[in-house]
């Protein structure tokens, strides 16, 4: 495999092992696979991933893919096998991102961190497919082997514990509660002056012999002024 590096330059590794450096922060600007031994250069296809919904054309094995010294980032890759070569064997494919986003194995699909960070690191892997259906177990056998220790006996049952009756509660009677009588202040305490209502003057009864006074007294008065 040769791939050119940001700052690198064009970087060549065996197929099986990484293609770049990971956690490094350096993409890739495109990449060159050639088949395993026992393959044709048309058995195998890939194709950069450049953006959202944005695909370079495919290319057979051996071809370069992508662009050099350009500055234009790869966002991922597909890889894929072809006829015969795709029912004898298995393509994976592992990739590493600058955001540290890391995808795979996967078959025959696209790989591209949902952050769409550049491609820094991929690893390819071609397997036939007995020895990949080996490596890799069912799910159906992994759910057998874990069912009988995650799931008990049918013939134990938690033990029954005996339910306690509880009493009824006596509710106490009430009892009434007299306030303490409050001291009469009126008698203990005398009234200040400035509480103390003025008492009303007594009016004089009037007699008989008033009016008749004042009366005749009115009348001088006048008799006085005319004379």
């Amino acid at each position: 495999m040769i791939a050119h590096i940001q700052g690198r330059g064009d970087v060549s590794a065996a197929l099986g092992t990484w293609m770049g450096k990971r956690g490094g922060r350096q993409w890739m600007e495109g990449f060159a696979i050639q088949p395993a031994p026992g393959l044709a250069a048309g058995d195998m296809e890939y194709q950069a991933i450049l953006g959202a919904d944005w695909f370079s054309p495919w290319v057979n094995g051996g071809a370069y893919c992508g662009s050099r010294g350009m500055a234009l980032p790869l966002l991922g890759l597909r890889v894929r096998l072809k006829g015969e070569a795709a029912r004898q064997f298995v393509c994976r494919i592992e990739a590493c991102f600058t955001d540290g986003t890391h995808l795979g194995p996967l078959e025959d699909a696209p790989v591209m961190a949902s952050s769409q960070a550049p491609l820094e690191a991929f690893r390819i892997e071609i397997l036939p497919r007995q020895a990949a259906a080996l490596s890799d177990p069912s799910p159906e056998d992994a759910a057998g082997k874990a069912a009988p220790a995650t799931m008990p006996p049918a013939d134990q049952s938690a033990p029954s514990v005996p339910r306690v009756r509880r009493g009824r509660r006596v509710v106490p009677p009430r009892v009434a509660v007299e306030p303490p009588a409050l001291p009469d202040a009126a008698a203990d305490k005398p009234v200040p002056w400035w509480h103390r209502r003025p008492e009303k003057p007594v009016a004089a009864p009037v007699t008989a012999s008033t009016r008749g006074r004042s009366r005749r007294t009115g009348r001088r008065s006048r008799t006085v002024a005319q004379s």
